[in-house]
């Protein structure tokens, strides 16, 4: 049950409305926050995806930034930004009528079950297009995705030493998802913007999802990472915490090489290694005990003897603030290089019951190599998988997870797990074949199991202690509990060096051709393992993963083009257009070119229908030019997707 207080949009029993209605007129409404000391709620409102004001029906989108110090109509569907109003437009005539007024609103849907006339339009807080805003040209260009709030206020972390200061007290933090900015808003105390200044202009971040102040006083960030509809690896959480003195500085520490035979030089860069505070800056490399000065930003370090090393670059600001990167090395044993070669036919789509031809090639400096024999192929592993979805960077992590017994494997091999644990039979501590009966049902089961063994312990498999490993890093002991808890499982046969696959009927997703080898190690090193794949993904371009004006293809106009990037066109015949057809739309049709929007044209695509395009060899960028000359500026479809056939 619920209460419904006074001060809403409409009185209790005001005829066609609703009284729980505080504020309407929202379009897309984001991360609704509100301001406890005030009452004000702000929000995100997404905008239309039109670039440029239209003169009959109205004006280009905008997002806005929006405050409710009370309840209000905010405009959405007859206006826009400040307030811009909209053309009444019959789609099923085209016919324009007046715009909407401001002060008198009037709802004339068809749909409208409630009031015909609504309240002024209340105004918006902070509003911008795709293209510099004259109002506020902090927000700088390009796509938008406003989000709002939280407001900060000091009094709510009193004695929590960690909080942001008393100089933050009522600002409202105002982002944007597409444009990776965020600002502090200072409002007076009616709630009137006074200043807009940039939060951590010269931080990069990866499409800020949303803000929190935690208990701890401390600011926490939710980021997306880079691509749309990706399982983003730079997806993650993070946490901003606010440094009054000096900050630390930030070491960075890359290598030209990782690995390798001996004698070993690696070259460290300490490039991108920067002080927030403009410092001057000191820095040493250590490795093993011995210390390296920089000459031009760089290291050069010779490693004669065989092991695992960890070079550490120690920063050291003029105040003392010291930060720390660290590298590993392998010096003694090359990793090997695994291939995969398709000889002939499509090298970036499968077609069902297609045969693809394949090679897979190991050479190792140490082991030798598959084509001279050393390297026998049962110890090469090759799979063929499908994945389900478009994503390729999942489909190269779950390969990684497919393959991590090969490196699992080899950091126990070169411990001293076997001293307690055998595979298949109880030693002083349980088999490892027990440990994965146990905890193969368990989603947490390998960050537990990894927390085990690098901090040890007892009590699961009785009272004998299992000793500490905190040499092990998280990363390495985590590859251990996978290759144990992928023990016992049915494995998939390994498929032969050289072959062909067939892939089946399922939609929208890639098969992929997976090959890894661990090589034999060195005495003094581990084991190193190489593994590559080739995806063959769906021969389905959608509207989505085209390269093209944002919002272009949902409506899309004569002489207007996408692009696909990396398409190999080898062996494909013919296209399958999908449009969608409104009622105001005028059709057209589709041109295929390669490489640029006026290349060479292999065809010509009618929409919704199957089309023969000329045969083309190679990997190209794939341009689609949508033509209609006779459209007269009106929308031609909305696209959707370019299904490619070998037939």
């Amino acid at each position: 049950s619920y209460t419904i207080p006074e001060g809403n949009l409409f009185p209790k029993g005001e005829a066609l409305t609703r009284p729980a209605i505080y504020v309407m007129g929202n379009r897309n409404p984001y991360r609704i926050s509100i301001d406890k000391r005030t009452g004000y709620l702000y929000w995100g409102e997404v905008g239309p995806d039109a670039g440029s004001n239209d003169s009959l029906r109205g004006p280009r989108g905008y997002d806005e930034l929006n405050q409710a110090r009370k309840a209000g109509y905010f405009g959405w569907p007859y206006f826009v930004g400040k307030n811009y109003p909209y053309a009444k437009y019959d789609f099923a005539s085209g016919k324009v009528g007046p715009r909407a007024n401001p002060e008198q609103p009037i709802n004339e849907s068809p749909n409208n079950t409630g009031k015909r006339e609504l309240p002024p339009v209340a105004p918006p807080f902070i509003w911008y297009p795709y293209a510099k805003s004259d109002e506020f040209p902090m927000v700088k260009e390009g796509g938008r995705n406003a989000m709002a709030g939280p407001v900060y206020y000091s009094d709510d972390f009193k004695g929590v030493r960690t909080a942001f200061p008393k100089y933050f007290d009522g600002k409202l933090l105002i982002y944007d998802w597409m444009r990776n900015w965020m600002f502090l808003v200072s409002m007076d105390k009616q709630g009137a913007i006074m200043d807009i200044e940039p939060f951590m202009p010269h931080t990069k971040f990866n499409n800020i999802m949303d803000l929190a102040y935690g208990p701890d006083g401390k600011l926490y960030m939710l980021e997306y990472g880079t691509q749309w509809f990706k399982q983003n690896f730079d997806a993650r959480l993070i946490r901003i915490d606010y440094n009054g003195g000096n900050r630390p500085p930030q070491a960075v520490l890359t290598v030209n090489k990782t690995n390798g035979a001996l004698p070993l030089t690696v070259e460290f860069d300490e490039q991108g290694t920067s002080d927030p505070d403009s410092d001057p800056l000191t820095s040493e490399l250590i490795v093993d005990g011995e210390r390296y000065t920089a000459k031009n930003g760089k290291f050069t370090v010779t490693f004669d003897k065989p092991g695992v090393y960890t070079p550490e670059l120690r920063v050291r600001d003029q105040n003392g603030a010291v930060s720390v990167a660290r590298a590993e090395i392998i010096a003694g044993n090359e990793s090997p290089k695994v291939t995969i070669s398709i000889p002939e036919g499509n090298k970036t789509f499968y077609f069902p019951g297609t045969a693809v031809s394949y090679a897979v090639e190991v050479n190792d400096r140490e082991d030798g190599s598959t084509s001279s024999g050393k390297i026998r192929p049962d110890s090469v592993r090759i799979t063929f998988d499908f994945v389900k979805g478009y994503d390729m960077i999942k489909v190269a992590q779950g390969h990684q997870k497919a393959a991590a017994e090969l490196p699992g494997k080899a950091l126990i091999e070169n411990s001293d797990c076997k001293s307690c644990h055998l595979v298949d039979q109880k030693s002083a501590g349980p088999a490892f074949l027990q440990v994965a009966d146990r905890y193969r049902d368990d989603k947490d089961a390998v960050a537990k199991l990894a927390d085990k063994i690098i901090k040890g312990g007892a009590g699961v498999w009785g009272t004998t202690e299992m000793a500490a490993h905190p040499q092990i890093s998280k990363d390495d002991a985590q590859k251990m509990v996978e290759y144990i808890l992928s023990l016992g499982k049915k494995k998939t046969p390994s498929l032969p060096l050289k072959g062909s696959v067939v892939p089946g009927n399922e939609q929208e997703g890639a098969y992929v051709i997976t090959a890894s080898y661990n090589d034999q190690g060195s005495k003094g090193t581990r084991s190193l393992t190489d593994m590559t794949s080739v995806a063959l993904r769906s021969p389905v371009l959608k509207a989505e993963q085209a390269v093209s004006t944002p919002g272009a293809l949902l409506a899309v106009k004569h002489n207007t083009s996408a692009s696909f990037d990396q398409i190999d066109l080898t062996t494909i015949k013919s296209v399958y257009a999908s449009v969608i057809m409104g009622a105001t739309h005028v059709s057209g049709e589709i041109e295929l070119r390669l490489d640029k929007p006026d290349g060479e044209l292999i065809g010509t695509a009618k929409p919704n229908s199957s089309s023969k395009i000329r045969e083309t060899k190679g990997v190209h960028t794939l341009y689609l030019v949508f033509k209609n000359e006779r459209a007269g500026g009106k929308d031609l479809f909305s696209f959707s997707e370019l299904r490619l056939s070998n037939q």
